[in-house]
């Protein structure tokens, strides 16, 4: 059977099929089982409590009524673990969000052949390390959800200050990045681009370790979603975490979790 994934992003359908463990990536929709890696309604609440009136009044279409609707978190983590060939791991996930979070970490075994998950922690918006990142990739002139590997790279150049890394975390704990960080030009001006991405990464980094170590030591770990693509953070998780292919994709997250099992891509 085909176990199917949507998630539409940027207003493009992006389609996940899963049938005997081998992978489809594209957007055609074939019969079988659909799930949507994402939750609409409590999506649409968040942006309404937060004051985002254009997106809570713009509509989800969709090309067919899915049979079931995924948190995006639980969709990222399936991802992982499943692609992980681990029989059991802990998994954090980290995006820019997920319906509410922007952080969490699931545990992942599997009973009885299927996958099972337990959420153990969460830290919600408007906290967010994807978004943080999206919105100095944006100030240093990149462009965001796009050219967070740029910015990773030059931070290799730079150096890391306490002046950006203090106001960057602050921001990150007690404001939102969802608008961007202009308001933290002050700030940041006369500083280089290598430092302002060094002192990004820095922030990233520290929280990820804060994060890991509300895990057990010892223990096997995967990493989901958009920010483990940042390959230099991903160090601090642990030294063997696995991050699966297609690490920010809902779509076959969703798939994952319908299909239950192991799979590679």
């Amino acid at each position: 059977m085909n176990n199917i994934g949507l998630e539409k992003l940027n207003g493009i359908l992006n389609v996940a099929v899963i049938n005997d463990g081998v992978v489809t990536i594209g957007t055609d929709i074939p019969e079988g089982k659909i799930a949507y890696g994402g939750k609409p309604l409590s999506k649409k609440l968040r942006q309404l409590l937060h004051g985002q009136w254009r997106a809570v009044f713009k509509k989800l279409e969709l090309p067919v009524k899915p049979d079931i609707y995924l948190p995006n978190h639980l969709c990222q983590a399936a991802n992982a673990f499943q692609q992980s060939q681990y029989d059991e791991s802990y998994i954090i996930v980290a995006n820019a969000l997920g319906e509410w979070e922007g952080v969490s970490i699931w545990q992942g075994w599997y009973e009885n052949g299927r996958a099972c998950y337990s959420k153990i922690y969460t830290k919600k918006y408007p906290y967010s390390l994807g978004l943080m990142y999206s919105a100095v990739t944006q100030y240093l002139g990149y462009e965001p959800n796009k050219d967070e590997g740029i910015v990773m790279k030059l931070s290799e150049s730079g150096t890391a200050r306490f002046n950006i890394t203090y106001p960057i975390r602050e921001k990150l704990w007690s404001g939102s990045y969802h608008k961007g960080c202009e308001d933290l030009r002050k700030q940041l001006i006369g500083y280089s681009k290598e430092d302002i991405a060094a002192s990004v990464q820095s922030v990233l980094e520290l929280e990820l370790v804060g994060i890991k170590n509300k895990i057990p030591r010892g223990v096997q770990i995967c990493f989901g979603g958009g920010v483990s693509y940042n390959t230099l953070a991903a160090k601090y998780v642990s030294r063997d975490v696995f991050i699966p292919k297609y690490a920010h994709s809902a779509a076959l997250g969703a798939a994952a979790f319908l299909y239950g099992k192991k799979f590679k891509v």
